[in-house]
């Protein structure tokens, strides 16, 4: 990454990134199967005095074992990031995402 700018938001981004409850949950009820993954979008502002910065990321989420495989980790990885040029283009893409998927299926809304 060249962009200094960038560069601070996804690592920033990848710092705060904490897997919600649900993704945790179906992770480990597919422990078993090979090379499962998990990929959500969130939507974010991030907080500027002068101009706070709308933005999403696309994480996804996978189980790592242990080299002995008794233990494992979540790992999480950033596949991309957007930004929007107001807080009006950022709300009706979160909306949009938010009411893209049934009730049921959205246990948590970021």
């Amino acid at each position: 990454m060249k962009d200094k700018v960038y560069k601070q938001i996804f690592e920033l981004i990848l710092k705060n990134h904490k897997p919600p409850d649900h993704t945790k949950r179906i992770l480990g009820e597919n422990i078993n199967v090979k090379d499962f993954c998990q990929t959500s979008r969130h939507y974010i502002e991030l907080s500027d005095p002068s101009k706070p910065i709308y933005c999403y990321y696309d994480a996804t989420n996978w189980v790592q074992w242990h080299k002995e495989g008794h233990k494992y980790r979540i790992v999480t990885q950033i596949d991309a990031i957007g930004f929007y040029d107001d807080f009006l283009e950022y709300e009706v893409a979160r909306q949009k995402g938010i009411n893209s998927t049934k009730d049921s299926f959205n246990p948590n809304i970021n």
